[in-house]
């Protein structure tokens, strides 16, 4: 079981999870955030001013209540909120903490959360098909609690479906995210080093502009960035022709299922058909960022069977 740490102010509790790898951290530490890199990690823990919640943020502290309630009425269970500005840190791993939602019997963790069907990422109620941050985020979460078991309860905001999601405990994942957490703290975050930043993720062109800003100056670079030039208008023009490719292929799946919603291929692999006004995805054995993480996570899933969609 976890150390409960007392915080009677929000900050207390800011410091709390200034002095530990949280689960929300975790997630991009190891690679599974669409919205930060470790990069953004490391500068949060050193920048004192707390960061302000945007509108999703927002929507989301203010909906927790509404949802929780709506997640008793589905289950006819009793949720137990956690106390304002709980945190809670490992038994065994003092830099590794994390804040809760709420709490299902003795033995599970109940997550709330916001979200949109449009993002393509969250699947049938029942099943974890889930944002991977969230998976991490709940790993690190019953590591930490010491719990058996977590669910997801989300509101679609677009289609105003409510959803549950189970998170099976996984302590090869668990094991895996407590290595790259210790490697992080120690090697980065306690010696003060940031990590290298991850120039394939969508985020680090702010995250670089608001590290350098911009100054009305001149640099001569070396030959090293007319390579860098020269690749990137390669990629850039083999990007526009996947595109095309992509389509394409999508198009062709379509064109074979005809008008079946669902459809199976030799594989073993789903295609179901979704009606939807948005574009048109496909979820298929992803390979995660994250090095052995992405191929726990990958394992994880397909025990669980996940289908690959195909919308219109």
């Amino acid at each position: 079981m976890g150390y409960a740490i007392e915080c009677g102010t929000e900050e207390e509790w800011l410091a709390a999870r200034r002095q530990h790898l949280t689960s929300t951290a975790m997630a991009a530490v190891a690679g599974m955030s669409e919205y930060e890199t470790p990069l953004h990690v490391f500068r949060k823990y050193f920048n004192q001013a707390p960061t302000p919640d945007n509108k999703y943020m927002h929507w989301g502290r203010l909906l927790q209540p509404v949802i929780a309630a709506e997640y008793e009425r589905v289950t006819s269970t009793q949720l137990v909120a956690a106390p304002p500005y709980y945190f809670m840190r490992h038994e065994l791993f003092p830099w590794a903490g994390s804040s809760f939602d709420c709490f299902l019997g003795d033995d599970a963790i109940v997550e709330i959360k916001t979200g949109t069907s449009m993002s393509g990422k969250w699947g049938l109620s029942g099943t974890d098909e889930v944002p991977q941050e969230y998976i991490v985020q709940c790993q690190w979460q019953m590591a930490v609690a010491e719990k058996a078991r977590c669910e997801i309860a989300v509101l679609l905001m677009d289609t105003r479906d409510f959803q549950i999601h189970p998170v099976e405990r996984d302590e090869s994942i668990i094991n895996h995210l407590l290595s790259i957490g210790e490697d992080f703290w120690k090697n980065n975050i306690e010696a003060r080093v940031p990590p290298p930043p991850d120039f394939r993720h969508p985020e680090t062109a702010e995250l670089m502009k608001e590290m350098y800003g911009v100054q009305d100056i001149v640099v001569d670079l070396t030959a090293e960035a007319d390579a860098i030039m020269d690749e990137y208008f390669k990629l850039r023009d083999q990007e526009q022709d996947l595109e095309k490719e992509v389509e394409g292929k999508k198009n062709e799946l379509l064109s074979l299922v005809g008008e079946a919603s669902i459809a199976t291929v030799p594989s073993g692999r789903n295609i179901r058909r979704k009606k939807v006004k948005r574009s048109a995805y496909m979820v298929h054995e992803t390979e995660w960022v994250g090095d052995n993480l992405g191929q726990l996570l990958k394992s994880y899933r397909r025990k669980k069977g996940v289908p690959g969609y195909v919308s219109e």
